[in-house]
């Protein structure tokens, strides 16, 4: 009779067999949560993207604004590209001579990821 302690070939066998199944269980939702994660990250840096290009536009005044047309610029947020398209006076009736209508959409690739519009006044 052996007087040495430790696992037997079939112990070890059997105790990572449960740690396989264990995993392959847990390995699916890590990867869910992985996908959800970097989804709302992204989420996030396409509202970023969209407020740096406001934050500008708050502080022009409106009469210098275009009445029509858009422009497209590209802006960096979080290490991803983002392709930011600004429209002026979608809505003419928000577009007088004291304020202009303005809609931004953001695009990651060739999808748009957000959109927003706002109305620019000039406050007195």
């Amino acid at each position: 009779m052996s007087t040495e302690r430790g696992f037997t070939v079939v112990e070890s066998l059997v105790a990572l067999s449960i740690l396989g199944i264990a995993l392959a269980g847990i390995l699916p939702s890590f990867i869910n949560l992985m996908h959800v994660n970097s989804k709302s990250e992204g989420s996030s840096d396409s509202v970023a993207a969209a407020q740096l290009v406001l934050e500008r536009a708050r502080r022009t005044d409106p009469a210098s604004m275009p009445t029509s047309g858009s422009a497209t610029e590209a802006v960096d947020v979080g290490g991803n590209a983002y392709d930011v398209v600004t429209t002026y006076c979608v809505l003419n009736e928000f577009c007088t001579t004291a304020s202009r209508h303005v809609t931004i959409e953001v695009y990651h690739g060739s999808s748009q990821v957000y959109d927003v519009e706002v109305v620019y006044t000039r406050l007195q």
